[in-house]
């Protein structure tokens, strides 16, 4: 009875609550694969940055990420490959994203694939996104992005379709992208860009992409 009547009184530690259930972490729900508990904890670093306002992303650890939206996991032991936001039509469960690129998904190392196109991001395009050194293929197209394309993209030499049109980049063309010699697909229209559209090295020219690119 003393030690009920201190307890109320508030004299000694409750032990209510000491036994609840921490919130999970990325390693506490997949601990046996410590490259894509870096993935998940990068991820999750990024999302509401991404997100903004309107966007809705169910990232969290305390999902599965294979039920993420968006995200795609390939390879063995299991990797980020795959982000999809896509956005046009409304056919997308995340709303529509109105934050901006992060710099820091250039942590996802073995990203394949990156398509952000048709949401509201703003900002630049984060030269850091040329660490991505197994990207192929980049959709930043119909956002609100600004500044300079980085000629640090050329670093991507996987990559294979580049869509950066109907935003307001502006500036001249990196003539670097020339050095891009797997790039088959080129979207650079409806910005302010100026220069030539620089030729690739192997002497074919980027087909140009005009009715914008198909998504599966």
């Amino acid at each position: 009875l003393l030690t009920v009547g201190l307890l109320i009184a508030g004299l000694l530690p409750s032990t209510v609550g000491a036994a609840e259930t921490q919130a999970p972490t990325c390693s506490t729900s997949i601990s046996e694969n410590p490259r894509l508990v870096s993935d998940c904890e990068a991820l999750l670093a990024v999302r509401d940055t991404l997100a903004g306002t309107t966007g809705d992303l169910n990232w969290s650890a305390a999902v599965e990420m294979d039920t993420w939206y968006g995200i795609r996991l390939g390879w063995r032991p299991s990797r980020v490959t795959k982000i999809d936001l896509y956005a046009r039509y409304g056919h997308h469960a995340h709303g529509k994203l109105n934050g901006s690129v992060p710099p820091e998904l250039d942590n996802l190392t073995k990203l394949e694939f990156l398509d952000l196109g048709f949401n509201d991001l703003s900002g630049s395009i984060p030269p850091e996104l040329s660490n991505l050194t197994d990207l192929e293929e980049l959709y930043l197209d119909y956002n609100d992005l600004s500044g300079s394309i980085p000629p640090e993209l050329s670093n991507l030499t996987d990559l294979e379709k580049l869509y950066l049109d109907y935003n307001d980049l502006s500036g001249p063309i990196p003539p670097e992208l020339g050095n891009l010699t797997k790039l088959e697909f080129l979207g650079l229209g409806h910005n302010d860009l100026s220069g030539p559209i620089p030729p690739p090295r192997t002497g074919q020219p980027h087909q140009p992409d005009m009715a914008g690119p198909e998504r599966e």
